[in-house]
């Protein structure tokens, strides 16, 4: 669990299990159905609970979103600090496995916008926090493999205009194939360590 995640004041057991069961609930519905088509009863009535028992846990709907993607990108940072790289090839193989990931459930990108918004609620781990781990992540793994680097918040900024990008030029996600999210990811990381990645694509026999 990550420290935002932990830092959360505790609930009582029954709570807990409430609370999670409506995240669960709400994040199912809102990757398949969208978050303005999914009403509160929606998310009651999936989780097997009352309209009222969602009132308990949270304010309203835009706070269940939000609380959806705080879980889900805390999972995903501390997943991230379990992951080491130490070959170039390891490094674009990873980048290239997590963004295929990110683009196939482009759900969690049309969430985000909707909560976009000088209105939005308060999030513990907000879609910049998750950047920065990210980049954190890139220097790292760098590090790791010995090799001079870019700055990795930026290639991570990079990186996600990039997927962005491709599923706009796709709006059928399943469009999308793992070596065309390659192709992509060789790309940015051609700025991040340029000289190592034009190796490993030229003894792969890979182009970009």
């Amino acid at each position: 669990m990550s420290a935002d995640m932990a830092a959360l004041p505790r609930l009582r057991p029954e709570q807990q299990i409430t609370r999670d069961r409506l995240l669960r609930s709400a994040s199912e519905l809102f990757m398949a159905e969208g978050f303005h088509t999914t009403s509160v009863d929606r998310i009651a009535a999936h989780a097997g609970y009352s309209r009222s028992a969602v009132f308990g846990s949270f304010s309203g709907k835009a706070e269940i979103g939000a609380a959806v993607l705080d879980e889900m990108y805390g999972h995903v940072t501390d997943r991230m600090r379990l992951v080491r790289v130490t070959t170039v090839e390891q490094l674009v193989s990873t980048v290239t496995t997590w963004g295929y990931l990110a683009v196939s459930r482009p759900g969690w990108i049309r969430l985000e916008l909707s909560l976009a918004g000088p209105s939005a609620p308060t999030r513990s781990v907000p879609l910049a926090r998750l950047i920065s781990a990210l980049g954190g992540w890139f220097t790292r793994a760098a590090e790791d493999i010995g090799v001079q680097a870019a700055e990795g918040e930026e290639v991570a900024y990079v990186l996600m205009s990039t997927l962005a990008g491709l599923l706009t030029a796709h709006p059928d996600s399943t469009d999308i194939t793992t070596g065309l999210v390659r192709q992509r990811v060789e790309l940015v990381l051609k700025t991040f360590i340029p000289h190592q990645l034009n190796g490993a694509t030229a003894t792969t026999g890979r182009t970009p």
